[in-house]
């Protein structure tokens, strides 16, 4: 998803600033090219995009004036407690950018107004930041608000004119639960682990009862909703990927592997490290044991943006609408990966948005030399020692990190050229707070995640989301320049769904229900109409895509082992660890003997992919 920052306000000030003097072209930038990431976590998926970008915005310019030679300074941006440390360690040696750490909530301004020329979001937004009441539609509602928050922080931050790029999981209007699955199938598999657990005294039911993923993945229109309500911005491309990562993980213990890496902390921190070994054997059993994860082509999951599926239209976008000239006369071109992780998807997006930058200066200006600052943002607490050790030596960007919360401001105002973001967005910052109160008509006992016969669980994880990702929009807004453009890629759910939950376990009921994944699954409608409603960007583009990578972990082992590597932390926390083995065995002898695994095209988790454009008049 890629949206333009409006630049008439901007120009209106120019105008009177300027009333003799006729309007700089971006030859010779005066200033440097400001570009944030929200949350770029350690890096991981944050270079390579900041690497695109930078690359992009310098063809850009040195197809217009081949003697250009750009100053780009990348914001990394994701909340307090990323591992900085890891991230800078990572930056890319060929880097074309200098990089900087911004710690902080993107939901909220991070960086001076109008500083940014291009914001970057990936797999971010679908996270929230607080517990809200009335679970699917509170999850949406407080997905919407978050994703609200970051594009205002981003309008303020973004120079008029400047790109926003944001990818993130999502989930398809519609999917079959008999034969196919997507991320929430994953979700309900550890949920039924954890179950199993609580019953058979493993897992406290109260510490369960007290749990809940602060994630959403919304379908591609409830992002768009969202995006169209900012006035700040217009979404130049949004489009709908399939998840390029379902098969890189083929069997069930690797996909519990996989799982336990992102969830295992928060889990952890939740439950306790003696039940996470336990938890994500038994989950490796249920993957394994269900038929519908043996073909990862049952992968349902969508994304928006991300590297090999968004590459061409990132591009295409890039080389069509990015406004160099409104976004940075004279000076360094600044992207931004918002949820960069340790690098690995990061990197090769960065790749692509600075090589068409590049390609597009260098057509209108042979001798260009544009200097590009990728800035890497995730929350304080990623890995940024990988981050930056990871760098790739052949990049073209100065990198920074910017440590911080992306749902708030993160980088100086109108400095971002392009923003990216992909897979990041349906983590949410907490559980809705109805979640986990026992009063509440949306207390969420004895599960751990929204199902869609949970109508009030459902709409607190749905509105929760939609605040958080339009905190995301507000901060983006802030950021980005007028003019420029921001890529958003997500999982996101499909608009019709009806998965299957199974209760069995050792984990103490009441542990049990204390327990909600912090994780929204939007829809594609519900991820529209969020962006719809920020009225700092444009949707200039939005695509539902296939889960890419639901064929790389075909067995019940390895989905077991993926949803421990993701999901073990946090189960861990809250269960403890001596339950997370059996947890997760049994969790690869259901995904096994569940039929609807054994075929990866049943995965019907969808990716959305949205181009917004920070508005040039607002």
């Amino acid at each position: 998803m890629c949206v333009w920052r409006n630049s008439r306000c901007c120009k209106a000030n120019h105008r009177r600033r300027n009333r003799n003097k006729a309007r700089p072209r971006f030859n010779q930038p005066e200033r440097p090219i400001c570009i944030a990431d929200f949350g770029c976590s350690t890096g991981g998926n944050s270079f390579p995009a900041m690497q695109t970008i930078t690359r992009a915005i310098k063809q850009k310019l040195e197809a217009s004036s081949p003697s250009s030679a750009p100053e780009f300074y990348v914001f990394f941006n994701d909340v307090v407690a990323n591992d900085f440390n890891t991230l800078f360690g990572s930056l890319p040696h060929e880097r074309v950018y200098n990089a900087v750490g911004v710690p902080g909530d993107f939901h909220g301004r991070l960086l001076p107004r109008s500083s940014l020329h291009f914001a970057h979001s990936s797999w971010s937004l679908h996270w929230l930041t607080e517990e809200r009441k009335e679970v699917c539609d509170a999850y949406l509602d407080q997905f919407s608000r978050e994703l609200g928050s970051f594009l205002e922080a981003r309008a303020v931050e973004m120079a008029p004119g400047g790109l926003m790029a944001i990818s993130n999981l999502a989930m398809p209007e519609s999917w079959n639960p008999e034969t196919e699955y997507t991320m929430l199938t994953y979700v309900n598999m550890l949920e039924s682990c954890l179950m199993d657990m609580a019953r058979k005294g493993t897992v406290s039911a109260a510490k369960l009862d007290t749990f809940n993923f602060p994630m959403y993945f919304a379908t591609a229109r409830q992002m768009k909703a969202v995006l169209k309500n900012n006035q700040s911005f217009t979404i130049e491309r949004m489009e709908i990927l399939s998840n390029p990562g379902k098969h890189t993980v083929l069997d069930a213990v690797s996909r519990a592997a996989a799982t336990r890496a992102v969830h295992g902390e928060l889990l952890t921190d939740h439950f306790g490290s003696k039940i996470i070994d336990e938890l994500f054997e038994l989950y490796a059993k249920k993957l394994a044991a269900t038929p519908v994860f043996n073909n990862t082509d049952n992968d349902k999951t969508i994304v928006g943006g991300t590297v090999d599926a968004s590459k061409p239209i990132i591009e295409e976008e890039i080389a069509t609408k990015l406004d160099l000239v409104s976004t940075n006369p004279n000076g360094p071109i600044c992207i931004a990966d918002f949820g960069c992780s340790t690098g690995g998807n990061s990197f090769p997006a960065m790749q692509t948005i600075t090589r068409a930058i590049k390609q597009k200066l260098e057509s209108s200006s042979p001798s260009s030399a544009p200097e590009f600052y990728v800035f890497f943002n995730d929350v304080v607490a990623n890995d940024f020692n990988t981050l930056f050790g990871s760098l790739p030596p052949e990049r073209v960007y100065n990198a920074v990190g910017v440590p911080g919360d992306f749902h708030g401001r993160l980088l100086p105002r109108s400095s971002l050229h392009f923003a990216h973001s992909s897979w990041s967005l349906h983590w949410l910052t907490e559980v809705p707070r109805a979640v986990a109160d026992p009063d509440s008509p949306a207390w969420n006992g004895g599960r751990i995640f929204y199902a869609k016969e949970r109508k009030e669980v459902c709409d607190a994880y749905s509105d929760q989301f939609s605040r958080e990702l339009g905190s995301f929009l507000e901060a983006r807004a802030v950021e980005m320049a007028p003019g420029g453009l921001m890529a958003i890629s997500n999982l996101a759910m499909p608009e019709s769904w009806n998965p299957e939950t199974e209760y069995t376990g050792t984990v103490h009921a009441a542990k049990l229900d204390t327990f909600n994944f912090p994780i929204y699954y939007a829809t594609p409608r519900q991820v529209k109409a969020v962006l719809k409603s920020n009225q700092s960007f444009t949707i200039e583009r939005m695509e539902i895509l296939s889960n890419p990578g639901k064929h790389t972990v075909p067995d019940a082992g390895s989905r077991a082992a993926a949803m421990r590597a993701v999901h073990g932390g946090l189960l861990t926390d809250h269960f403890g660890s001596k339950i997370i083995d059996e947890l997760f065995e049994l969790y690869a002898k259901k995904l096994a003997a569940t039929p609807v695994f054994n075929n990866t095209d049943n995965d019907k988790t969808i990716v959305v992919l949205v181009v917004l454009k920070r508005k040039t008049d607002y």
